[in-house]
């Protein structure tokens, strides 16, 4: 999957009334545009969309017939919907179901019927100048991504660090990549070759595959 991005960051005012006046609270708000495969592609939510992060908000105007397949950590499985007329429904059973949530930073596979080739992510930034906000990864698979709309190095731009147990895999064009890192150097996980540091497309989506009982912790924040 080629994966190109256009992201714009406006500073955008809030307006909410209050009993004694008007109060302006500043939000980052912007855009992300990801490039789709003609089929499964992995993508990743950056940011707060509407009320509840649903994916109605997120992806408001999906064609009929759209796939998406969010993973359940805790079952180790996927969830695999399928979209008709604005409705979700099971594709396995055929009954309809609630639009799943995509909260920032949860990754997803979507799959688009006919010759659409790209998608784009519209919302707030869910995070505020001057905060850490901790993602937390148990044991086992966890499908991931950045919750900034950024474009950077895992460790170096991104400021995840794995241990030398855990396994990063990126899906491109119907395939992974698997990597792992040891001591600040980044390794091809399949063949053990020495590699660049994997860079993560804003929009992109990830598996991380923790292997120890201890969960890893993943900081972001605003660049300064």
């Amino acid at each position: 999957m080629k994966q190109h991005f256009l992201t714009t960051i406006a500073l955008l005012a809030g307006l909410f009334s209050a009993a004694a006046g008007s109060t302006y609270t500043p939000n980052i708000a912007g855009f992300v545009r990801v490039s789709l495969n003609s089929n499964l592609t992995l993508v990743s939510n950056p940011f707060e969309v509407g009320f509840t992060n649903g994916a109605n908000e997120v992806l408001p105007a999906l064609a009929d017939g759209t796939g998406l397949l969010t993973w359940e950590t805790s079952a180790g499985s996927y969830n695999h919907l399928l979209v008709s007329q604005g409705t979700y429904f099971n594709a396995d059973s055929g009954n309809p179901a609630p639009a799943p949530v995509l909260a920032p930073g949860e990754g997803f596979f979507i799959a688009q019927p006919g010759v659409v080739t790209n998608l784009t992510f519209v919302g707030a930034v869910a995070l505020a100048r001057g905060t850490t906000n901790y993602t937390s990864f148990p044991q086992g698979y966890s499908l991931t991504g950045a919750k900034l709309p950024i474009t950077g190095r895992l460790t170096t731009d991104l400021h995840l660090q794995i241990p030398s147990t855990a396994i990063v895999q990126f899906y491109l064009d119907g395939a992974y990549s698997q990597y792992s890192c040891n001591a600040g150097i980044w390794y091809d996980a399949s063949t053990q070759a020495v590699v660049s540091e994997p860079v993560l497309q804003a929009g992109q989506g990830f598996f991380l595959f923790n292997q120890a009982s201890a969960p890893i912790l993943w900081p972001q924040y605003l660049p300064k």
